[in-house]
């Protein structure tokens, strides 16, 4: 409040001052006309000067702010870590593996772009690269996402074998890996196709429990059973190997709540009925472990957040997992005009004292995934040890704290960056890091040049 008085107190006493001479040159008649012109034209110049810089303390008095979303343009998926001095965020663009940089969690626009991986022809995961997760495991880097052989056109013979029609019934699950211990600075080659039993498989994470690491992802009961889709656990012995028969394969959720299915409620059959985008969350006070889901359909207003609780000692053992039946946790809000919120991933501030969900939301839910863009909002816990999210919005909201530099998504921009061509291998590696910086356009598809995701037609009609 000291800055905006001093400000506004120096233009009052510029502004007195001009007020004074004017009054005394025009009355004694002693000026000639062109001084009294140039007089004019050079007060007019200092008062406005005066005036901006008045308004210019005043917009800066206040703490620093962020809107949402906070990268412009369509994106979906969002998964986000923070490493060192920097946070990480992979989404889906469909065509190829994408990694992006930035110091600050509240605005991308002005990110540092790597793409990590281009996928081959030809291969089972040449086509629809969806939901990518970078983690770190045991010193190296890992990015777990799904992938299709036929760009979801499975042939009439395997779409018949049905009890839905099943654009996805190709879809498995696939992991890189990264080949040194820095995740902007290596490239990433296939390491393996997770064993998800010849079955339809999306949105894999992994989940980390002292009796080892699992694989939890959207399955469906049978190759052919197209809805509903659940959600599935099975152990691994290392990053890009599961280790469990189909047999001890577990489903520890399925959609069988009101607000799990789509429409609300409907009863006529299980189509639409889903559970999908899982992701571990542990509350760093109590130790608790949650599996924060995405149910219902994802281009519609009503897709939201579901949660899971595990409550016993086996993560395989579906009795161990406990279901908020409730509702959603996390989920629409029209006074805000924000809809279909989903696909969360999780982070904390730089200073690491606060918890932060990244999300994709839309604004008109009516022209489906294409409305989806990025989000990024402060969580909390209750007294109980569950998460306490927020209601979703715009903003404006506090910068996480310990964050320095730009808050601002909607007024961000860049003054330069630096492009380092990156050749690809035959596997679909990307050799080197490509340090793209985004231009700050007012549309995300202008700054990502051939990379911003197409959305294909039969992307989009995926689930119909």
């Amino acid at each position: 409040m000291r800055h905006t008085s001093h400000g506004l107190l120096q233009v009052l006493t510029i502004f007195s001052f001009v007020l004074v001479v004017t009054f005394l040159l025009l009355y004694t008649h002693t000026v000639p006309s062109d001084v009294m012109d140039r007089y004019i034209t050079l007060t007019s110049v200092l008062l406005f000067t005066s005036l901006s810089f008045g308004q210019t303390t005043t917009s800066t008095a206040g703490p620093a702010t962020y809107t949402n979303p906070i990268l412009n343009g369509v994106g979906a998926d969002p998964w986000v870590t923070r490493h060192e001095d920097y946070y990480y965020m992979t989404y889906s663009t469909n065509d190829n593996i994408t990694v992006l940089r930035s110091s600050v969690l509240t605005d991308w626009n002005n990110a540092d772009v790597k793409l990590a991986f281009s996928p081959p022809v030809n291969t089972s995961y040449s086509y629809d690269l969806w939901a990518p997760e970078l983690h770190q495991i045991n010193g190296l880097w890992y990015v777990i996402f799904t992938a299709d052989v036929d760009a979801d056109s499975p042939s009439p013979n395997q779409d018949m074998l049905c009890d839905f029609t099943c654009p996805a019934v190709n879809h498995r699950m696939f992991v890189l890996e990264s080949s040194t211990s820095d995740p902007w600075e290596s490239d990433y080659n296939i390491k393996s196709e997770l064993d998800t039993y010849d079955q339809f498989a999306i949105d894999g994470t992994y989940f980390n429990h002292s009796t080892g690491l699992y694989h939890v992802y959207s399955c469906w009961e049978a190759q052919y059973i197209s809805w509903p889709s659940m959600l599935c656990i099975s152990k691994m012995s290392d990053p890009w190997t599961v280790s469990s028969p189909l047999s001890e394969r577990a489903v520890i959720s399925r959609p069988d709540q009101p607000w799990e299915k789509t429409p609300y409620n409907r009863t006529v059959n299980v189509r639409l009925s889903s559970n999908e985008g899982p992701e571990q969350l542990v509350n760093p006070t109590t130790g608790q472990q949650f599996i924060i889901y995405s149910a219902a359909r994802s281009d519609n207003r009503n897709y939201c957040l579901g949660q899971l609780e595990l409550v016993g000692d086996d993560p395989m053992d579906p009795s161990s997992w406990q279901k908020y039946t409730a509702g959603c946790v996390f989920y629409q809000n029209p006074d805000a005009e924000v809809y279909g919120v989903g696909h969360a991933s999780f982070t904390t501030s730089p200073d690491g004292t606060q918890d932060w969900l990244v999300y994709h939301g839309m604004h008109d839910y009516l022209t489906g995934w294409s409305a989806r863009t990025i989000r990024t909002q402060q969580f909390t816990w209750n007294s109980d040890g569950t998460p306490n999210f927020p209601r979703p919005g715009i903003g404006p909201y506090a910068v996480p704290s310990g964050q320095t530099g730009s808050g601002s998504s909607a007024t961000s921009s860049s003054t330069g960056g630096s492009s380092s061509s990156a050749g690809v291998s035959s596997s679909g590696a990307v050799g080197g890091s490509t340090s793209t910086v985004l231009q700050g356009l007012p549309t995300a598809s202008a700054s990502w040049g051939a990379w911003w995701p197409t959305y294909s037609s039969t992307w989009q009609t995926t689930w119909s």
